[in-house]
């Protein structure tokens, strides 16, 4: 699917996927459009602004936060804020010191709700590399992250379709090998993902793969039976 092109999930939801490689796979990546009630859009974590991106984006209304909701995914955080000059820029506290270019307005911090509140309920995915934050958009129930897992990750590269294979991502919804070497405190890890099953949420958006249309809660349970059962 073409960068241009917006997906609307729902009243008020958006993503785009963009193709994206990552030391040498092509594993493409997604971002989340939320129009708040305010009419102003929630970026997360964003892809390459190109003309045709920004234009549709701009189509929807004034773009007032952006987010890099990882250690990881911040690529384009410094061009989408340079697109968007007048948005706010907020990611993870750890973020700052990795990319000294980038001028946040505010970070992401447990029990420190963002001013997004309560249109997207911060959830925060402890004990891992990633500092993820994952967000909740109750209007639609859905819960939008970006490294939480992946789900069918298609590849016509042979390189990319080996890595898929070994990792263990499959054909469904799942951590790869890779993301569960990053749960480096299964305790914490382990109570975020029970206050995670609390919600209500049935949509699961990941940035790489599809996005998981319904079942998402008993998908993310399954997911992480590794963990829960630990």
């Amino acid at each position: 699917m073409p960068a241009t092109q917006l997906v609307q999930l729902d009243d008020g939801l958006w993503t785009v996927a963009a193709p994206l490689k990552a030391l040498g796979l092509a594993i493409g990546t997604r971002m989340t459009i939320v129009r708040l009630e305010s009419g102003e859009l929630w970026l997360h974590s964003p892809i390459r602004p190109t003309g045709a991106v920004r234009k549709a984006i701009d189509a929807l209304g004034p773009v007032r936060y952006i987010v890099a909701p990882n250690l990881f995914h911040h690529l384009f955080a410094g061009e989408a804020a340079a697109a968007w000059p007048e948005a706010a820029l907020y990611g993870p506290p750890g973020l700052a010191k990795k990319r000294k270019d980038l001028v946040f307005a505010g970070f992401l911090e447990p029990d420190k709700p963002g001013p997004w509140a309560p249109e997207l309920e911060e959830i925060p995915l402890a004990g891992t590399l990633l500092r993820e934050t994952m967000f909740l958009h109750p209007k639609s129930r859905t819960l939008i992250t970006s490294d939480l897992a992946a789900n069918c990750m298609h590849a016509t590269d042979w390189f990319t379709r080996l890595y898929i294979k070994a990792s263990r991502v499959g054909e469904r919804f799942g951590l790869s090998l890779t993301l569960r070497a990053c749960y480096r405190d299964k305790p914490r890890a382990r109570a975020s993902i029970e206050a995670l099953l609390t919600k209500d949420f049935d949509r699961v958006i990941v940035a790489h793969g599809d996005v998981l249309e319904r079942d998402g809660r008993a998908e993310v349970a399954r997911a992480f039976d590794w963990l829960l059962k630990a």
